[in-house]
């Protein structure tokens, strides 16, 4: 897994950004078989405008009927306080 960080507009000279990024394996109808998060620290340099991570995880998931309705799901994990602005977010 590659996680590259960007040094926003309103971020100080150097930046840590921890993350949590999660890995899901779904079966049929995207019902979830298993979920594991993990963390991430990225760290920019004063004198850099983005960097990044390279972490490799293994995951073994046991797989019954029809492999073809297995998926992988990777993404940002985000607080339920996140969650739930972006539920009633209507844009800009």
């Amino acid at each position: 897994m590659i996680v590259i960080g960007e040094r926003g507009p309103a971020a100080g000279a150097a930046t840590s950004i921890d993350l949590q990024y999660f890995v899901a394996i779904t079966g049929p109808n995207q019902a979830v078989l298993s979920k594991q998060s993990f963390p991430v620290r990225i760290d920019i340099p004063a004198t850099a405008r983005r960097s990044g991570v390279t972490d490799h995880i293994e995951q073994a998931v046991p797989v019954t009927g029809n492999i073809a309705d297995t998926s992988i799901v990777i993404g940002f994990q985000q607080t339920p306080d996140v969650v739930e602005f972006y539920r009633h977010f209507r844009g800009r």
